[in-house]
Protein backbone atom coordinates (compact mmCIF):
# COMPACT_ATOMS: atom_id res chain seq x y z
CA UNK A 1 0.00 0.00 0.00
CA UNK A 2 1.53 3.39 -1.44
CA UNK A 3 2.08 6.14 1.31
CA UNK A 4 -0.15 8.63 -0.48
CA UNK A 5 -3.00 5.97 -0.04
CA UNK A 6 -2.75 5.52 3.31
CA UNK A 7 -2.67 9.14 3.84
CA UNK A 8 -5.96 9.20 2.40
CA UNK A 9 -7.54 6.95 4.52
CA UNK A 10 -5.73 8.37 7.60
CA UNK A 11 -7.29 11.61 6.52
CA UNK A 12 -10.69 9.81 5.44
CA UNK A 13 -11.12 7.99 8.44
CA UNK A 14 -9.37 9.08 11.25
CA UNK A 15 -10.42 11.75 14.21
CA UNK A 16 -10.64 15.23 12.72
CA UNK A 17 -8.34 18.05 14.68
CA UNK A 18 -9.61 21.42 15.24
CA UNK A 19 -12.74 23.43 15.18
CA UNK A 20 -15.21 22.96 12.63
CA UNK A 21 -16.39 25.69 10.58
CA UNK A 22 -20.29 26.00 10.90
CA UNK A 23 -21.78 29.18 8.68
CA UNK A 24 -24.73 31.30 9.82
CA UNK A 25 -28.17 30.13 8.08
CA UNK A 26 -29.18 31.70 4.77
CA UNK A 27 -33.02 30.38 5.49
CA UNK A 28 -35.32 28.62 7.75
CA UNK A 29 -35.43 25.09 6.90
CA UNK A 30 -36.47 23.49 10.36
CA UNK A 31 -37.32 20.00 9.30
CA UNK A 32 -39.33 17.64 11.25
CA UNK A 33 -36.61 15.33 12.49
CA UNK A 34 -34.64 18.29 14.22
CA UNK A 35 -31.50 16.32 14.32
CA UNK A 36 -31.30 16.70 10.43
CA UNK A 37 -31.95 20.15 10.25
CA UNK A 38 -33.49 22.73 12.43
CA UNK A 39 -32.48 26.37 10.86
CA UNK A 40 -34.59 29.26 11.45
CA UNK A 41 -33.27 32.88 9.75
CA UNK A 42 -35.80 35.22 12.10
CA UNK A 43 -35.84 38.76 10.89
CA UNK A 44 -33.44 38.92 8.12
CA UNK A 45 -33.24 37.88 4.71
CA UNK A 46 -29.84 36.63 2.63
CA UNK A 47 -28.82 38.50 -0.20
CA UNK A 48 -26.63 37.58 -2.83
CA UNK A 49 -23.87 38.97 -3.57
CA UNK A 50 -20.88 39.18 -6.49
CA UNK A 51 -18.42 36.93 -7.15
CA UNK A 52 -15.62 39.74 -6.20
CA UNK A 53 -17.33 40.81 -3.00
CA UNK A 54 -15.60 39.96 0.47
CA UNK A 55 -18.46 37.47 0.75
CA UNK A 56 -20.88 35.50 -1.58
CA UNK A 57 -23.77 36.47 0.33
CA UNK A 58 -25.28 38.38 3.36
CA UNK A 59 -27.89 39.01 5.70
CA UNK A 60 -29.60 41.49 6.12
CA UNK A 61 -32.44 43.22 8.22
CA UNK A 62 -35.47 43.19 7.44
CA UNK A 63 -37.93 46.53 7.94
CA UNK A 64 -39.94 46.99 11.33
CA UNK A 65 -42.97 49.11 11.61
CA UNK A 66 -44.04 52.63 12.77
CA UNK A 67 -47.31 53.64 13.60
CA UNK A 68 -48.74 55.54 10.76
CA UNK A 69 -52.53 56.40 12.07
CA UNK A 70 -55.73 54.28 13.49
CA UNK A 71 -58.30 53.37 11.14
CA UNK A 72 -61.79 53.09 13.33
CA UNK A 73 -59.53 50.93 15.58
CA UNK A 74 -59.32 47.64 13.36
CA UNK A 75 -58.59 45.24 12.45
CA UNK A 76 -57.71 46.16 8.73
CA UNK A 77 -59.04 43.48 6.80
CA UNK A 78 -58.12 44.69 3.31
CA UNK A 79 -55.64 47.04 1.60
CA UNK A 80 -55.92 48.29 -1.61
CA UNK A 81 -52.74 50.92 -3.30
CA UNK A 82 -54.24 50.94 -7.22
CA UNK A 83 -55.98 54.57 -6.39
CA UNK A 84 -53.15 56.72 -7.70
CA UNK A 85 -51.61 58.86 -5.15
CA UNK A 86 -53.47 57.30 -2.42
CA UNK A 87 -54.94 54.04 -1.42
CA UNK A 88 -58.62 52.22 0.19
CA UNK A 89 -58.68 50.34 3.27
CA UNK A 90 -61.29 48.49 5.32
CA UNK A 91 -61.56 48.94 9.24
CA UNK A 92 -63.16 48.31 11.62
CA UNK A 93 -66.20 47.31 9.73
CA UNK A 94 -65.52 50.83 8.20
CA UNK A 95 -64.26 52.11 4.31
CA UNK A 96 -61.45 54.59 4.32
CA UNK A 97 -59.97 56.52 1.79
CA UNK A 98 -56.71 58.46 1.37
CA UNK A 99 -55.91 61.00 -1.38
CA UNK A 100 -53.20 63.19 -1.00
CA UNK A 101 -52.01 61.92 2.16
CA UNK A 102 -55.63 62.67 3.98
CA UNK A 103 -57.51 60.01 5.05
CA UNK A 104 -61.64 60.07 4.94
CA UNK A 105 -64.16 57.73 6.78
CA UNK A 106 -66.18 56.65 4.06
CA UNK A 107 -68.97 54.49 6.74
CA UNK A 108 -69.84 51.88 7.93
CA UNK A 109 -69.67 48.37 5.54
CA UNK A 110 -69.80 45.63 7.92
CA UNK A 111 -68.30 42.36 7.84
CA UNK A 112 -68.61 39.41 5.55
CA UNK A 113 -71.25 37.12 6.09
CA UNK A 114 -72.35 34.23 4.12
CA UNK A 115 -74.41 31.12 5.49
CA UNK A 116 -73.42 29.09 2.63
CA UNK A 117 -69.80 29.65 2.60
CA UNK A 118 -67.59 28.54 5.20
CA UNK A 119 -66.98 31.71 7.71
CA UNK A 120 -62.83 31.44 7.64
CA UNK A 121 -62.84 31.31 3.38
CA UNK A 122 -64.63 34.61 3.46
CA UNK A 123 -62.82 38.13 2.79
CA UNK A 124 -63.27 41.67 1.77
CA UNK A 125 -62.08 42.60 -1.27
CA UNK A 126 -61.35 46.10 -3.62
CA UNK A 127 -61.48 46.92 -6.92
CA UNK A 128 -60.51 50.17 -8.95
CA UNK A 129 -61.34 51.22 -12.17
CA UNK A 130 -60.09 54.82 -13.55
CA UNK A 131 -63.19 56.45 -11.89
CA UNK A 132 -65.13 53.95 -9.76
CA UNK A 133 -64.30 51.82 -6.48
CA UNK A 134 -65.89 48.83 -5.66
CA UNK A 135 -65.56 47.32 -2.13
CA UNK A 136 -66.95 43.69 -1.82
CA UNK A 137 -67.74 42.94 1.56
CA UNK A 138 -69.83 39.07 0.99
CA UNK A 139 -72.71 38.87 0.10
CA UNK A 140 -72.63 42.96 -0.26
CA UNK A 141 -71.23 45.30 -2.56
CA UNK A 142 -70.77 49.36 -1.76
CA UNK A 143 -69.36 51.72 -4.88
CA UNK A 144 -68.01 55.14 -5.39
CA UNK A 145 -66.55 57.70 -7.92
CA UNK A 146 -63.30 58.10 -6.07
CA UNK A 147 -63.92 61.76 -5.06
CA UNK A 148 -67.51 60.64 -4.42
CA UNK A 149 -69.72 59.22 -1.45
CA UNK A 150 -69.78 55.36 -1.03
CA UNK A 151 -73.63 53.86 -1.32
CA UNK A 152 -74.46 49.64 -1.49
CA UNK A 153 -74.76 48.17 -5.07
CA UNK A 154 -78.09 48.17 -6.20
CA UNK A 155 -79.93 47.47 -9.68
CA UNK A 156 -80.23 44.11 -9.66
CA UNK A 157 -76.75 43.16 -7.57
CA UNK A 158 -77.23 39.27 -6.71
CA UNK A 159 -74.59 38.89 -4.06
CA UNK A 160 -71.16 38.26 -4.14
CA UNK A 161 -67.73 36.91 -2.73
CA UNK A 162 -65.40 38.89 -4.57
CA UNK A 163 -64.59 41.73 -6.51
CA UNK A 164 -61.72 42.55 -9.27
CA UNK A 165 -61.77 44.94 -12.57
CA UNK A 166 -61.22 43.93 -16.00
CA UNK A 167 -61.59 46.14 -19.34
CA UNK A 168 -64.14 47.94 -18.05
CA UNK A 169 -66.46 45.70 -16.23
CA UNK A 170 -66.26 44.94 -12.42
CA UNK A 171 -66.04 41.01 -12.52
CA UNK A 172 -67.63 39.27 -9.17
CA UNK A 173 -67.41 35.21 -7.89
CA UNK A 174 -70.87 34.23 -6.69
CA UNK A 175 -71.51 33.75 -3.14
CA UNK A 176 -71.98 29.86 -1.80
CA UNK A 177 -69.98 27.17 -3.65
CA UNK A 178 -70.58 27.13 -6.92
CA UNK A 179 -68.95 27.53 -10.15
CA UNK A 180 -70.57 31.16 -11.11
CA UNK A 181 -69.33 33.86 -12.00
CA UNK A 182 -71.01 37.35 -13.53
CA UNK A 183 -70.31 40.94 -14.65
CA UNK A 184 -71.20 44.52 -14.29
CA UNK A 185 -72.27 46.81 -17.29
CA UNK A 186 -69.33 48.16 -19.00
CA UNK A 187 -67.94 51.02 -16.83
CA UNK A 188 -70.91 51.29 -15.07
CA UNK A 189 -70.67 49.42 -11.20
CA UNK A 190 -74.53 50.05 -10.86
CA UNK A 191 -76.08 48.17 -13.06
CA UNK A 192 -76.34 44.47 -13.77
CA UNK A 193 -77.81 42.02 -16.11
CA UNK A 194 -78.82 38.59 -15.35
CA UNK A 195 -77.92 36.82 -18.33
CA UNK A 196 -74.04 38.18 -18.19
CA UNK A 197 -72.68 35.30 -15.89
CA UNK A 198 -70.68 32.60 -16.89
CA UNK A 199 -69.45 28.98 -15.13
CA UNK A 200 -66.03 27.70 -14.76
CA UNK A 201 -65.96 24.65 -17.31
CA UNK A 202 -62.74 22.91 -17.09
CA UNK A 203 -62.89 20.65 -14.22
CA UNK A 204 -65.07 19.86 -11.43
CA UNK A 205 -64.28 22.96 -9.77
CA UNK A 206 -65.74 25.78 -6.62
CA UNK A 207 -64.66 29.53 -7.57
CA UNK A 208 -62.93 30.78 -4.37
CA UNK A 209 -61.82 33.99 -5.91
CA UNK A 210 -61.88 35.66 -9.60
CA UNK A 211 -58.78 38.22 -9.94
CA UNK A 212 -57.40 40.08 -13.29
CA UNK A 213 -53.58 39.21 -14.06
CA UNK A 214 -51.75 40.30 -16.83
CA UNK A 215 -54.80 41.56 -18.87
CA UNK A 216 -56.83 38.40 -18.76
CA UNK A 217 -59.44 36.77 -15.86
CA UNK A 218 -57.69 34.18 -13.41
CA UNK A 219 -60.71 32.60 -11.73
CA UNK A 220 -59.19 30.67 -8.38
CA UNK A 221 -60.81 27.45 -7.49
CA UNK A 222 -60.60 24.94 -4.93
CA UNK A 223 -59.96 22.10 -7.35
CA UNK A 224 -57.82 24.66 -9.96
CA UNK A 225 -57.25 27.53 -11.71
CA UNK A 226 -59.01 28.70 -15.10
CA UNK A 227 -58.30 31.84 -17.37
CA UNK A 228 -60.46 33.96 -19.15
CA UNK A 229 -60.12 36.70 -21.77
CA UNK A 230 -61.59 39.14 -23.52
CA UNK A 231 -62.68 38.38 -26.28
CA UNK A 232 -64.72 41.14 -27.68
CA UNK A 233 -68.07 41.26 -28.11
CA UNK A 234 -70.54 39.67 -30.98
CA UNK A 235 -68.49 38.81 -33.67
CA UNK A 236 -66.64 36.72 -31.61
CA UNK A 237 -68.33 35.16 -28.91
CA UNK A 238 -71.79 35.10 -30.27
CA UNK A 239 -73.40 36.51 -27.70
CA UNK A 240 -73.27 39.72 -25.66
CA UNK A 241 -71.02 37.88 -22.84
CA UNK A 242 -67.43 39.51 -23.93
CA UNK A 243 -65.05 36.77 -22.14
CA UNK A 244 -63.85 33.19 -23.67
CA UNK A 245 -61.80 31.08 -21.88
CA UNK A 246 -58.14 30.67 -22.93
CA UNK A 247 -58.06 27.43 -24.36
CA UNK A 248 -55.62 25.01 -22.17
CA UNK A 249 -55.14 27.62 -19.79
CA UNK A 250 -55.53 24.99 -16.76
CA UNK A 251 -53.84 24.98 -13.69
CA UNK A 252 -54.93 22.18 -11.45
CA UNK A 253 -53.55 22.89 -8.45
CA UNK A 254 -56.60 24.58 -6.34
CA UNK A 255 -56.22 27.36 -3.97
CA UNK A 256 -57.15 27.42 -0.30
CA UNK A 257 -57.36 29.98 1.21
CA UNK A 258 -58.11 32.77 -1.52
CA UNK A 259 -56.69 35.37 1.14
CA UNK A 260 -53.07 34.09 0.89
CA UNK A 261 -53.11 34.55 -3.29
CA UNK A 262 -51.30 37.47 -4.38
CA UNK A 263 -49.83 38.94 -7.21
CA UNK A 264 -46.42 39.79 -7.32
CA UNK A 265 -43.60 39.86 -9.21
CA UNK A 266 -45.77 39.31 -12.68
CA UNK A 267 -47.23 36.22 -10.93
CA UNK A 268 -49.46 34.94 -8.69
CA UNK A 269 -48.24 33.55 -5.48
CA UNK A 270 -50.63 31.21 -3.51
CA UNK A 271 -50.70 28.30 -1.02
CA UNK A 272 -52.80 25.07 -2.48
CA UNK A 273 -55.24 22.89 -0.83
CA UNK A 274 -52.23 20.14 -0.71
CA UNK A 275 -50.18 22.94 1.39
CA UNK A 276 -47.96 23.30 -1.18
CA UNK A 277 -47.19 26.99 -2.28
CA UNK A 278 -46.86 27.64 -5.85
CA UNK A 279 -46.21 30.88 -8.17
CA UNK A 280 -47.97 30.74 -11.88
CA UNK A 281 -45.20 30.92 -14.60
CA UNK A 282 -47.31 31.26 -17.87
CA UNK A 283 -50.02 28.87 -16.93
CA UNK A 284 -48.22 26.52 -15.44
CA UNK A 285 -47.48 26.60 -11.73
CA UNK A 286 -44.12 26.39 -9.88
CA UNK A 287 -43.25 24.87 -6.99
CA UNK A 288 -41.62 27.70 -4.66
CA UNK A 289 -41.82 26.10 -1.10
CA UNK A 290 -39.60 23.41 0.41
CA UNK A 291 -40.46 20.29 2.25
CA UNK A 292 -39.57 22.56 5.81
CA UNK A 293 -42.14 24.94 5.00
CA UNK A 294 -44.89 22.58 3.76
CA UNK A 295 -44.34 20.76 7.38
CA UNK A 296 -45.23 23.98 8.77
CA UNK A 297 -48.36 24.46 6.45
CA UNK A 298 -49.60 21.12 7.00
CA UNK A 299 -49.14 21.33 11.45
CA UNK A 300 -51.19 24.87 11.66
CA UNK A 301 -54.40 25.60 9.92
CA UNK A 302 -53.63 26.69 6.24
CA UNK A 303 -57.09 27.67 5.84
CA UNK A 304 -56.70 30.96 8.30
CA UNK A 305 -53.89 32.25 6.69
CA UNK A 306 -53.56 35.49 5.51
CA UNK A 307 -50.87 36.61 2.67
CA UNK A 308 -48.81 39.65 2.31
CA UNK A 309 -46.01 41.09 -0.10
CA UNK A 310 -44.09 44.22 0.15
CA UNK A 311 -41.07 46.07 -1.35
CA UNK A 312 -37.55 46.40 0.47
CA UNK A 313 -34.21 47.43 -1.19
CA UNK A 314 -34.73 46.16 -4.42
CA UNK A 315 -36.25 43.02 -3.08
CA UNK A 316 -40.10 41.71 -3.79
CA UNK A 317 -41.08 39.59 -0.61
CA UNK A 318 -43.86 37.12 -0.65
CA UNK A 319 -45.44 35.80 2.50
CA UNK A 320 -47.96 34.58 4.80
CA UNK A 321 -49.27 34.31 8.24
CA UNK A 322 -50.44 31.51 9.94
CA UNK A 323 -52.34 31.16 13.51
CA UNK A 324 -48.64 31.36 15.21
CA UNK A 325 -45.54 31.97 12.45
CA UNK A 326 -45.21 34.40 9.39
CA UNK A 327 -42.87 32.93 7.04
CA UNK A 328 -41.57 35.10 3.40
CA UNK A 329 -39.35 35.00 1.13
CA UNK A 330 -38.18 37.04 -1.45
CA UNK A 331 -39.48 36.45 -4.86
CA UNK A 332 -35.50 35.93 -6.38
CA UNK A 333 -34.29 33.63 -4.13
CA UNK A 334 -36.06 30.00 -3.22
CA UNK A 335 -34.68 30.22 0.84
CA UNK A 336 -37.57 31.05 3.24
CA UNK A 337 -37.37 33.33 6.40
CA UNK A 338 -39.18 34.48 9.63
CA UNK A 339 -40.77 37.20 11.12
CA UNK A 340 -42.43 37.69 14.49
CA UNK A 341 -46.37 37.66 13.74
CA UNK A 342 -48.48 40.54 14.01
CA UNK A 343 -51.17 41.21 16.60
CA UNK A 344 -52.88 38.49 17.67
CA UNK A 345 -50.95 36.85 15.29
CA UNK A 346 -52.09 37.47 12.35
CA UNK A 347 -50.41 39.48 9.47
CA UNK A 348 -52.28 42.54 8.36
CA UNK A 349 -55.11 42.49 11.11
CA UNK A 350 -53.41 44.83 13.84
CA UNK A 351 -55.88 47.58 15.07
CA UNK A 352 -53.99 50.97 13.72
CA UNK A 353 -52.59 51.03 10.22
CA UNK A 354 -48.75 51.02 10.01
CA UNK A 355 -45.79 51.50 7.99
CA UNK A 356 -42.67 49.93 7.22
CA UNK A 357 -39.49 51.29 9.41
CA UNK A 358 -35.68 50.77 8.66
CA UNK A 359 -35.27 49.88 11.76
CA UNK A 360 -35.27 46.82 13.45
CA UNK A 361 -34.09 45.06 16.68
CA UNK A 362 -31.55 41.94 16.62
CA UNK A 363 -30.86 40.03 19.89
CA UNK A 364 -27.56 38.66 21.49
CA UNK A 365 -27.87 35.38 23.31
CA UNK A 366 -25.52 34.59 25.78
CA UNK A 367 -23.94 31.27 25.37
CA UNK A 368 -24.10 30.99 29.47
CA UNK A 369 -27.60 31.97 29.80
CA UNK A 370 -30.94 31.18 28.32
CA UNK A 371 -31.85 34.91 28.12
CA UNK A 372 -31.95 37.25 25.57
CA UNK A 373 -30.78 41.11 25.26
CA UNK A 374 -31.98 43.30 22.70
CA UNK A 375 -29.68 45.64 20.59
CA UNK A 376 -30.50 48.46 18.58
CA UNK A 377 -29.79 47.73 14.78
CA UNK A 378 -30.84 49.64 11.35
CA UNK A 379 -30.81 48.60 8.53
CA UNK A 380 -28.40 50.95 6.63
CA UNK A 381 -25.54 49.27 9.28
CA UNK A 382 -23.12 46.63 7.72
CA UNK A 383 -24.30 43.42 6.47
CA UNK A 384 -23.42 40.51 8.53
CA UNK A 385 -20.25 39.26 6.61
CA UNK A 386 -21.51 35.20 6.24
CA UNK A 387 -17.58 34.11 5.49
CA UNK A 388 -16.31 35.66 8.80
CA UNK A 389 -17.34 33.65 11.65
CA UNK A 390 -16.63 30.45 12.92
CA UNK A 391 -18.28 27.79 15.48
CA UNK A 392 -17.35 25.17 18.07
CA UNK A 393 -18.78 22.15 19.93
CA UNK A 394 -19.39 22.26 23.36
CA UNK A 395 -21.89 19.78 25.25
CA UNK A 396 -24.83 21.30 27.08
CA UNK A 397 -28.10 20.37 28.34
CA UNK A 398 -31.84 20.95 26.68
CA UNK A 399 -34.69 22.78 28.71
CA UNK A 400 -36.07 19.62 29.02
CA UNK A 401 -33.06 18.37 30.96
CA UNK A 402 -31.97 15.94 28.11
CA UNK A 403 -28.07 15.86 26.99
CA UNK A 404 -27.62 17.98 23.43
CA UNK A 405 -24.80 18.87 21.24
CA UNK A 406 -25.23 23.02 21.73
CA UNK A 407 -23.09 25.02 18.46
CA UNK A 408 -21.82 28.74 19.88
CA UNK A 409 -20.26 31.18 18.06
CA UNK A 410 -16.80 32.50 18.64
CA UNK A 411 -16.97 35.24 16.17
CA UNK A 412 -13.14 36.83 14.83
CA UNK A 413 -12.95 40.39 14.99
CA UNK A 414 -13.97 40.72 11.52
CA UNK A 415 -17.45 40.39 12.87
CA UNK A 416 -20.09 43.36 12.62
CA UNK A 417 -20.05 45.74 14.82
CA UNK A 418 -23.74 47.00 15.89
CA UNK A 419 -23.41 49.86 18.64
CA UNK A 420 -20.97 48.58 20.13
CA UNK A 421 -22.10 45.24 20.55
CA UNK A 422 -21.58 41.86 18.67
CA UNK A 423 -24.06 40.24 17.51
CA UNK A 424 -24.02 36.31 18.53
CA UNK A 425 -26.40 33.55 18.56
CA UNK A 426 -27.10 30.01 18.45
CA UNK A 427 -26.10 27.72 15.58
CA UNK A 428 -29.30 27.71 13.21
CA UNK A 429 -30.74 30.66 14.76
CA UNK A 430 -30.17 34.44 13.65
CA UNK A 431 -32.43 37.70 14.57
CA UNK A 432 -34.17 39.08 17.04
CA UNK A 433 -36.36 36.86 18.61
CA UNK A 434 -35.73 33.25 20.35
CA UNK A 435 -38.53 30.47 21.10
Amino acid sequence: MSDTFTDFLKRGIGPRQGMQRIPFPTESYQHPSKPLSAKRLLNLYSETEPSDARSQAALISTPGLVFRENLNGGPVVQFNTELLGGFYAVSGGHAFRNIAGVTSDLGAVGTPVDPLTDPTRLMTTIACSPTDVVICVPPNAFTATHIGALAPVAGGFPGANSVCFQDGYFVYSQTGDGTQWFISHLDDPTLYDALDFATLEGMNNVIMRSVTHRGELWHLGYAGIEVWYDAGGLAITGTDFPFLRRSGAIIPYGVEPRSVALKVDGSIFWVSVDGIVYRSQGYAALRVSTHAIEAIIETSFPNLAVGFTYTQLGHIFYGFTLTDKRMGRPVERHKWQRSLAGHRGRAGRSPPLYRRCQRQSLCRRSRRRDRCRRTGGKAGDAPIDLQSQSAKHEPGRGRDGGRRRVLSWECSARLVRRRGKYLSGTAGHVGGDHP
